[in-house]
């Protein structure tokens, strides 16, 4: 009777049942796995789950549940007995799609009590961005892309800057819807880099206010080769350049005939080469060459064509004598221009020299012919001379007896 009495006055544990939702939104990424919160409180704590009914549903549709300490759920949801055992009902869902959000109801019975809690799932799925092409030629008209893949929901914008400043009369933007429910957008826009810095800039809800910018590379992609000439019969590698930009990845390889000699890969690079090992027979002079860069990111193909000519060798026929007949002319008109230079160099040369002369002894070169003429002239004025001399002598002696005759009358007077 004493024991009776002592268990009938054993106090009871009392609380108040109540089912409570933490968070009643949830936002979780697409595929991913997401914790739907709920808890609860019993009237009668030492019940434990032996006496608790928790049931989880998702459009009218009855997810997992705990009856009597069984639980029952598929592999797209989890309930856990450990948590259920600390008065957690929060759902463990895996894999999220679109098709998972909505409401979710946690109900939870204690006999006579039952409550519920709602729990909101948004579902988003953060865009892929892509530019096409990534790498855009200096001052080349260019339409370049901008895409925006995978994303949700459908709400998003896509603009082009230059600098960050917002360009004008920007392309209309057409959401395109894919199978698993997410949505695709692309925007062009044509236009010719001088210089400056091109991107495209992507806001989604997903990306919770920091918007995702990409940017467009302008430079100027060149392909240059090593050397263009060969030794008869000996192997020499030949190096194809590609540089002036940074390439995320390029392939250069060397053709011949269509046929691939070597390939080269380069990832992530400012700078990539292709070299080939050339031996060219004897029979052949001249030997044509591609080397080929094929870019990622750039629509357009890099090529190169090589003409190799070998040192020493033999020239054909026509090419030959096509020199012959130019290097003919061009001695011919150097010997014309020679002579014609040396006629009038001594034409002039000797006008030069007889001014000169002249000028010089006043005359002198015309005293050979003047001492002929006076030579000439003394031949034929000797008789004349002659004659008159012997006049001369007559008349002087005439006048000396004229003078001696007047004396002497002077004297007899």
């Amino acid at each position: 009777m004493t024991l009776f009495i002592a268990l009938f006055f054993i106090p009871t544990v009392t609380g108040q049942f109540s089912v409570s939702v933490p968070k009643p939104e949830v936002t979780a990424a697409l595929y991913s796995d997401v914790l739907l919160p709920c808890t609860f409180s019993l009237e009668k704590p030492q019940h434990q789950i032996k006496y608790v009914a928790v049931i989880w549903r998702h459009k009218n549709k009855q997810l997992a549940a705990c009856t009597f300490e069984i639980i029952t759920h598929s592999i797209k949801v989890e309930l856990k007995k450990s948590d259920l055992e600390r008065n957690n009902a929060s759902l463990l869902l895996k894999n999220v799609s679109i098709d998972d959000e909505g409401v979710y109801e946690c109900y939870v019975l204690e006999a006579p009590n039952e409550d519920k809690g709602n729990v909101r799932l948004r579902v988003t799925a953060a865009p892929h961005i892509s530019l096409k092409p990534s790498l855009v030629e200096t001052d080349v008209p260019t339409i370049v892309e901008c895409s925006a893949k995978n994303f949700y929901p459908g709400n998003i914008t896509l603009e082009w800057l230059v600098d960050s400043t917002p360009l004008l009369n920007q392309e209309h933007q057409q959401l395109c819807p894919n199978p698993d429910g997410t949505f695709n957008v692309v925007t062009h826009y044509n236009i010719t880099a001088g210089g400056g810095q091109l991107s495209c800039r992507v806001n989604h809800e997903s990306l919770e206010g920091r918007p995702l910018e990409k940017s467009l590379q302008i430079c100027k992609p060149s392909l240059s080769v090593s050397h263009r000439t060969l030794l008869r019969s000996e192997k020499q590698n030949v190096t194809c350049k590609l540089d002036g930009c940074l390439f995320s990845q390029v392939n250069i390889s060397w053709i011949h005939n269509s046929t691939t000699y070597n390939e080269s890969n380069c990832k992530n690079a400012t700078e990539c080469s292709g070299t080939v090992a050339l031996m060219l027979p004897h029979e052949e002079n001249e030997l044509t060459f591609t080397c080929k860069a094929e870019v990622e990111g750039f629509d357009k193909l890099l090529t190169e064509d090589v003409t190799f000519s070998l040192e020493g060798a033999t020239m054909p026929e026509n090419k030959r004598n096509r020199i012959f007949i130019i290097l003919a002319i061009v001695v011919l008109v150097v010997v014309i221009l020679i002579l014609l230079f040396k006629l009038c160099h001594k034409s002039s040369a000797a006008d030069t020299e007889r001014g000169a002369k002249s000028t010089q002894d006043g005359g002198n070169s015309i005293r050979p012919i003047l001492r002929t003429i006076q030579n000439e002239s003394r031949i034929e004025r000797k008789p004349l001379l002659k004659r008159a001399g012997k006049a001369t002598f007559r008349n002087q002696s005439a006048t000396k007896k004229g003078k001696t005759k007047q004396n002497h009358k002077g004297q007899q007077k």
